[in-house]
């Protein structure tokens, strides 16, 4: 009687179909675990620059002028607006000659525009590439209540004018992964019960 040494190429065939499949099935789950874990990243970051902000002005009784300079405009938490945070030791940004460095050297930016100036290093700039938008995009905004009324004024985050009113001492928001600021994109740290309308 003949013995057999090996398998047939049906069953190579069907081992490796099997193999595909599984592999495919737990990247599409990777890959929204991975999304997830991002947003959640983006998330906790907008919080933290809030706890900070709020921190910050019950500690000093006033808002730092760098920190009002920077509210104005385009609202965004740049290199001047995020260094009292990082000299108060409210924030962990690092800092070389009294001005931010290191791969949040643009001021306080999403997690995946860190993830990108990881790989560029000392090549990044602000107009270095995050998917289709820029870091530029992925700066954090902010805005605070710098007439001391328990309020802040936020903008339109789609427009940049109009918007709310929200009971709180800061308001910190991020773009999405893809840098968009559409409302059902954007993470903030207020929610509805704080807007006044």
């Amino acid at each position: 009687m003949k013995t057999r040494n090996g398998f047939t190429l049906i069953e190579m065939l069907v081992v490796i179909g099997i193999i595909v499949t599984l592999m495919a099935a737990s990247m599409a789950g990777y890959a929204k675990i991975t999304a997830t874990a991002e947003t959640t990243r983006a998330r906790e970051l907008v919080s933290n620059v809030t706890t900070a902000l709020t921190s910050l002005y019950n500690r000093e009784g006033q808002w730092p002028k760098r920190i009002v300079s920077g509210a104005s405009g385009e609202y965004k938490l740049d290199e001047n607006a995020a260094l009292p945070l990082a000299t108060k030791n409210y924030l962990s940004l690092a800092l070389a000659d009294g001005k931010l460095s290191g791969y949040d050297k643009f001021g306080v930016v999403t997690p995946w525009a860190v993830t990108v100036l990881k790989r560029a290093g000392k090549d990044a700039n602000k107009t270095t590439k995050v998917g289709a938008k820029t870091i530029e995009e992925h700066i954090l905004r902010y805005v605070i209540d710098d007439d001391g009324d328990g309020f802040v004024d936020v903008p339109s985050i789609e427009t940049g004018v109009g918007g709310v009113k929200v009971r709180a001492t800061a308001c910190v928001w991020c773009c999405s992964k893809d840098g968009s600021f559409k409302k059902k994109d954007i993470i903030k740290s207020w929610t509805n019960g704080q807007e006044v309308r």
